[in-house]
């Protein structure tokens, strides 16, 4: 069951503020070979938002934002410590997410030129408590991580030129503890240990606009970034449900990535191309980006044997890979608009490369999307725009895992192609209907390469909205 509730109040005629809620459970089981998994979710999201714009004064254009969210999972499935597997336990999850982020705008001209200049702060903190009877501390054992940042970015136009400089400050805080089960797979010995580390880092960006002849515009930019490691990535342990022999090892070593990059592009937004009311849009970007500490889950055999089942025991933890890893690409975009009739198209070309070869025992790179995706939608708009009937295209090509050491072959998931069918009927104007099929065909695919479920194939979906009171 899940639920939404919102509410939009105008405290003054500068001032907005909304307020919202959303709840969530749900209880599921799942099996895996001859296990029972039985999981039980309740979530809880509550949302403030301000803004303030008083009339007259250009230096204040206020914002605020504020979010809590409590998540809390009950996990009925067998637990493991060392290499004897324990009974069945229910292993308690409790996530709670608070953030908020308070920014201002400040506008000034400047002769010909004029300036707008953005500064703020934001924070969130992620607090993860987990319990077992068994003394098992769970997948992600508990702790907590804290985020603070500090940013600013400066907008001058001036004729044809717009120039762009931006810079934040990020640190972070993270601490917790657990029980490494498996020693010998990484430096970080058997038994309990903690983590308590911090660090932070600046994080320039410049962008620089020239709209050569109106509506015409090409930009291009650099910057860096940086991105602390997650509480699962540094704690995670335990052995796999029903595959002992698969460890999942922490390790509180892990640094943050650091990130430099750049993109080239150009956009076109026009009005009246064929029809006085029709409108054209066009964005072509390239763009590429090193990542440094890049963090990948990575396999580490052992020289320990399952006593049980005499397998070899495998170890899986988050490393920061050396060198520098790389993520470039093209991606287009285009839309035509002639009100009764509507084509979007989009398309990228994106490739990663790791910076030091990863062999996960899998003979592919988990994290690598396909490299092309194109997505096509047409729409016609009839009766005034009241009937909307569409189609929907997706088609994407087949991914190249890593190819293996041992056997010098890669996992290859086939590409594939789904079409979805949509419509919607305003009856008045507070009611409407709506009706999608989606995967048309029926078509049979896989995500990635470690996916052993396929995608959900034909899905019909029925509904109407009501507006109360509008």
């Amino acid at each position: 069951q899940s639920g939404l509730i919102k509410a939009d109040i105008v405290p003054g005629a500068d001032q907005t503020l909304q307020l919202g809620g959303i709840f969530y459970h749900n209880t599921f089981g799942t099996d895996a070979e001859d296990l029972t998994l039985d999981d039980t979710v309740e979530s809880t999201t509550a949302t403030v938002k301000y803004r303030w714009t008083p009339s007259g004064n250009p230096l204040v254009d206020l914002n605020a934002e504020g979010s809590y969210t409590g998540t809390r999972l009950d996990d009925l499935s067998p637990a493991f410590l060392a290499v004897t597997e324990a009974p069945p336990d229910t292993t308690h999850y409790d996530l709670d997410t608070l953030g908020f982020e308070i920014d201002n705008t400040s506008r000034m001209g400047l002769g010909a030129a004029s300036l707008a200049f953005n500064y703020g702060t934001e924070y969130y903190h992620d607090a993860e408590t987990t319990t077992d009877l068994t003394g098992d501390a769970g997948f992600t054992p508990s702790g907590a991580r804290a985020v603070t940042s500090g940013f600013g970015q400066a907008t001058l136009d001036w004729s044809i030129v717009q120039l762009i400089g931006a810079a934040r400050y990020d640190s972070y805080s993270l601490n917790g503890s657990g029980a490494n089960e498996t020693g010998g797979i990484t430096s970080l010995p058997a038994g309990p240990f903690t983590v308590d580390k911090s660090a932070g880092a600046a994080s320039p960006k410049i962008t620089v606009a020239v709209t050569p002849v109106a509506p015409w515009m090409l930009y291009a930019s650099y910057g860096l970034g940086f991105r602390p490691p997650a509480l699962t990535e540094t704690l995670m342990e335990g052995a796999h449900p029903g595959l002992d022999f698969l460890r999942f090892v922490p390790n509180p070593d892990l640094e943050p990535e650091r990130t430099h990059g750049w993109e080239i592009g150009s956009k076109l937004a026009s009005n009246g191309v064929l029809e006085k009311t029709d409108t054209l849009s066009l964005k072509v970007d390239y763009f590429r980006t090193g990542i440094r500490n890049y963090i990948d889950q990575t396999l580490v055999p052992s020289n320990a044997i399952d006593p049980t089942t005499g397998i070899p025991i495998d170890g899986y933890f988050y490393e920061n890979l050396a060198g520098t890893t790389v993520t470039k690409g093209l991606e287009v975009e285009s839309e035509y608009d002639l009100h009764a009739l509507f084509v979007r198209l989009a398309y990228s070309n994106i490739l990663t490369e790791l910076g030091t070869p990863d062999y996960t025992g899998f003979d592919a790179i988990v994290t690598a999307p396909p490299r092309s995706v194109f997505s096509g939608t047409v729409g016609l708009r009839l009766l005034s725009g009241r009937l909307v009937l569409g189609e929907r295209t997706r088609a994407v090509s087949r991914t190249i895992g890593e190819i293996s050491p041992d056997t010098g072959l890669a996992t290859t998931v086939p590409g594939y192609g789904v079409a979805d069918l949509f419509g919607s009927y305003q009856i008045t104007d507070n009611v409407r209907l709506f009706a999608s099929v989606e995967n048309v065909g029926n078509r049979e695919y896989f995500s990635d390469a470690l996916a052993t479920v396929a995608s959900p194939g034909r899905m019909v979906k029925v509904g109407f909205t009501a507006a109360l009171g509008r």
